[in-house]
């Protein structure tokens, strides 16, 4: 993933372990989905047509709120993540987009 692209999320516990195998890491954000404000919402909001943006979801399916901000978004192939002390325990899915702007 190039340094430049931006990292959505609607929740920052999503994109974590996704950002913490990153090299380099990437900015991330979370989107403008409703939700509960919180401290991060004082910071300034990235330039969505200024670079591309990965953006990460339990949800297998992207939201129109998303994808309208966007030109085009192109799904990517999910990721798993395991537990490696219970390998029978469900996994969590991680579905990934790669948005970009005119």
């Amino acid at each position: 993933m190039p340094p430049e692209t931006l990292v959505l999320s609607t929740r920052y516990q999503t994109f974590a372990p996704l950002l913490f195998h990153a090299q380099p890491a990437n900015a991330a954000y979370l989107n403008l989905e409703s939700r509960r404000p919180t401290h991060y919402d004082l910071w300034p909001q990235p330039n969505l047509q200024a670079q591309p943006v990965l953006y990460v979801s339990e949800n297998p399916h992207l939201s129109t709120a998303v994808s309208s901000q966007f030109q085009s978004c192109t799904p990517q192939p999910s990721l798993q993540a395991q537990n490696r002390s219970n390998p029978t325990e469900s996994t969590r899915s991680l579905h990934l987009w790669y948005c970009t702007s005119p």
